[in-house]
């Protein structure tokens, strides 16, 4: 519908307007396909079918897109080579200087001075998990480093005190951290 055949500003998109003789008229985007019919009082209406359709034809079988000089796929680095920067902050091994001490478990150590701890307790198959962040953490999907009390040596840098081995677990940038807080452990008296 033009605008000069409703003979008046053009309405917003997808409103109505309606004619003084009762015929209503659709504003709408796409592929106009309109169909004139009347109603049982014999006004006329219009209704749109497939107004968000394009009819592109059949595309040869033959068609090649043509290549686009802007994009090409060899400058875009693989996502593997990709540098990302850690989403947390590295301390420097001189500043594992905060006592942590663990009353109910029985042991103490060291932690990163502006850290904080969650205790965790039993918790995934260890006799006590506790996790370290440079953030505020309430689980331990949020720890950057995690300790946990086991049977068995394992993660990163770990401790045996007795049968029992303090396990320091996170990421590789943070191994001297991690060494460091596993050296200072010490059961509680």
């Amino acid at each position: 519908v033009r605008a000069d055949q409703l003979r008046r500003h053009v309405p917003p998109i997808g409103e109505r307007h309606v004619d003084p003789g009762g015929v209503a008229n659709d504003v709408a985007v796409g592929q106009e396909k309109a169909i004139r019919r009347e109603d049982e009082t014999g006004t006329a209406s219009v209704s749109y079918r497939d107004l968000n359709t394009v009819d592109a034809g059949k595309i040869p079988d033959d068609y090649e897109p043509p290549e686009d000089e802007n994009n090409d796929e060899k400058d875009i680095p693989p996502e593997e080579d990709k540098v990302t920067e850690p989403e947390y902050e590295i301390p420097d091994v001189s500043d594992v200087t905060t006592l942590y001490a663990n009353d109910r478990a029985g042991f103490s150590l060291l932690m990163p001075r502006t850290w904080y701890y969650a205790s965790f307790g039993p918790v995934d198959g260890t006799q006590w998990k506790v996790g370290f962040s440079d953030t505020e953490l309430e689980e331990s999907e949020g720890a950057v480093i995690t300790l946990s009390l086991l049977e068995e040596p394992g993660g990163k840098a770990y401790k045996k005190i007795d049968d029992t081995y303090y396990v320091f677990d996170g990421p590789a940038d943070l191994t001297e951290v991690m060494e460091k807080m596993a050296d200072s452990v010490e059961e509680a008296d």
